[in-house]
């Protein structure tokens, strides 16, 4: 047989056109019993192409991962390009000078660093250079000009293992932030799943931190986030982790209600507060004791203040292995991201929400690291 005219008639050896016809999708010849079966749907699928629920979703995701490929490699933040930061002027700094209102919302940054971005123009308006005498109105954006940017390596072999219409749920690899901020933009999980998913623009459901693998829920659109989100705010959520720590733990089960402080210390990060911090309560359990002195945990927050597991086992005394942050002995280190190569044996191992369009509950699990293997 062939196919004439428009490609979709038929005609056999003696040139009579015949009952058969041809998939639009794969271009398959289709028999009457072909026609007749359920997969037939034209112009999109046939017996011979069409993909059931999960051969649709593996095929979706094995796009997706070809798309993260191209776009990460080389990384996106490790090539320069002119980043611009917006500077928004919150109501406590109205007729503040430009000067006095950036050295009081980022005092971290040192004496003398915007009197020299002023000075060189990098603080603009509308496109053009503003003076550091200029008074400013709560309310008011500015942008902070980085030119020749490069951003730290991260990362950025990114699981994806579910989506659908409304949800993207995906194992992050570390050390990756999650938010552009600091010394991140481009080099973030949220820029790169955007470009992947341009022009949807990815909305994270929580928080996941940058040296942390695991588990990662982010909502496709808004109306979905107005969803989703509170459920993670409110704690109607399920979050288990693993963590590798420092010691045999003494005891089986244990939990730990220190509060944990408002604000970021100088370290940059969350440390006890008991008079002035926030409640926070954590769940452990010791699963098992390992030669080398160290413990495997099974970890779950119960409250979702920033930096929690680790400020808990840490002020427990067994500080998780490879945190940069929360050392051994109750000390505090000075770096806050670890570099490419290295591992803090924390792991968002299991989560579980109501999804958005069924409220049906639906939870997720990944493979434990190999740190976290019996």
């Amino acid at each position: 047989e062939c196919f004439v005219f428009d490609k979709r008639v038929a005609l056999g050896s003696d040139l009579r056109e015949t009952k058969t016809t041809q998939c639009y999708a794969c271009l398959s010849p289709l028999t009457v019993e072909d026609q007749q079966s359920p997969h037939y749907d034209p112009p999109h699928t046939c017996p011979h192409c069409h993909l059931d629920e999960q051969e649709q979703l593996e095929l979706r995701l094995r796009n997706r991962r070809r798309k993260l490929d191209r776009i990460t490699s080389p990384l996106p933040g490790s090539i320069p390009y002119n980043n611009v930061r917006p500077l928004n002027v919150a109501q406590r700094f109205d007729g503040f000078t430009l000067l006095d209102y950036l050295r009081n919302a980022h005092p971290h940054l040192g004496e003398g660093y915007w009197e020299r971005e002023c000075d060189e123009g990098r603080i603009h308006q509308k496109y053009r250079p503003v003076r550091g005498d200029k008074p400013v109105r709560a309310g008011e954006q500015f942008a902070h000009l980085h030119p020749g940017t490069t951003e730290p390596d991260v990362n950025a072999k990114v699981e994806f293992l579910y989506e659908d219409d409304q949800i993207v749920v995906v194992n992050k690899s570390a050390p990756l932030p999650v938010h552009p901020s600091g010394r991140f933009h481009r080099n973030s999980l949220q820029w790169i799943l955007n470009e992947v998913y341009r022009p949807q623009v990815l909305k994270p459901a929580h928080r996941l931190d940058a040296n942390t693998t695991g588990l990662i829920v982010f909502s496709k659109t808004r109306s979905v986030a107005r969803v989703l989100q509170p459920q993670f705010e409110e704690g109607r959520v399920t979050k288990t982790y693993l963590a590798l720590v420092h010691g045999n733990v003494e005891w089986k089960q244990t939990v730990c209600e220190a509060a944990i402080s408002r604000e970021p210390a100088n370290c940059g990060g969350r440390t006890i507060d008991e008079e002035g911090g926030l409640p926070s309560r954590s769940r452990f359990e010791c699963l098992h004791h390992n030669p080398d002195g160290t413990s495997l945990i099974l970890a779950v927050p119960e409250t979702g203040r920033t930096n929690q597991l680790r400020v808990h086992l840490w002020h427990l005394g067994t500080p998780i292995v490879g945190d940069p942050l929360y050392l051994p002995d109750r000390r505090i280190g000075t770096a806050q991201t670890l570099s490419v190569g290295e591992t803090m044996c924390l792991h968002a191992w299991k989560i579980g929400f109501h999804h958005p369009s069924t409220n049906d509950f639906t939870e997720f699990e990944t493979v434990r690291p190999d740190w976290a293997r019996d």
